[in-house]
C-alpha cells in the first residue's frame, strides 16, 4: 500500500493571515476546503495550517484536518512537513 493513491480532493484555500513577519521568513495560517474521495467515497475536507516560511525556499509547519463522508463517516487527522 505505501506509495499507492487512496484519494484526491480538489478545492481552495477559504482564509489565509501572516501571524508574524520574521527577520527571514514569516509564519502563516490558512484554512482550506475540498471535496473529493477517500478510498472510493465522497467526502468533504477542511484543514487549518500553521506554516513557517523561510525565504528563500524553505518551509516546516503543522496541520490538523477532517474529513467527512456523505454518510457520516468522519477521519480527524494531524500532520507535518
Amino acid at each position: 500500500m505505501c506509495g499507492e493513491m487512496i484519494g484526491e480532493f480538489r478545492g481552495k484555500t477559504s482564509g489565509m493571515r501572516i501571524v508574524e513577519i520574521l527577520e527571514n521568513g514569516m509564519n502563516a495560517e490558512s484554512t482550506d476546503q475540498a471535496t473529493g474521495k477517500l478510498l472510493g467515497t465522497d467526502a468533504k475536507h477542511i484543514e487549518t495550517d500553521w506554516n513557517v516560511w523561510r525565504f528563500p525556499n524553505k518551509i516546516s509547519g503543522e496541520g490538523i484536518g477532517v474529513i467527512t463522508s456523505k454518510s457520516g463517516e468522519i477521519a480527524m487527522y494531524t500532520a507535518s512537513i
